[in-house]
């Protein structure tokens, strides 16, 4: 019988503050590291040496349902491994 696998997706935004000359470097980190869905960058007079940017970054989880009940049984049951 095949694993039945969900997936469970998470979405929230993350605020970061950098200056201008790391805010290059620091949006390649971002992106190369998470799955960024949008990114909004914004700047002010109130700090102009700094870049205000907004990432919309979603996260998947796979759950293989099988598992997680197998486990729940062990657990209930009293025997784990």
């Amino acid at each position: 019988m095949p694993h039945k696998i969900i997936q469970k997706d998470v979405t929230f935004d993350m605020s970061f503050v950098f200056s201008l000359w790391g805010a290059g470097k620091a949006l390649s980190f971002i992106k190369s590291e998470y799955n960024v869905e949008q990114i909004k960058k914004s700047w002010s007079w109130k700090r102009p040496l700094s870049i205000t940017v907004v990432a919309r970054i979603n996260i998947k989880h796979e759950v293989d349902i099988t598992k997680m009940r197998e486990k729940q049984h062990e657990l209930l049951s009293g025997r784990e491994n």
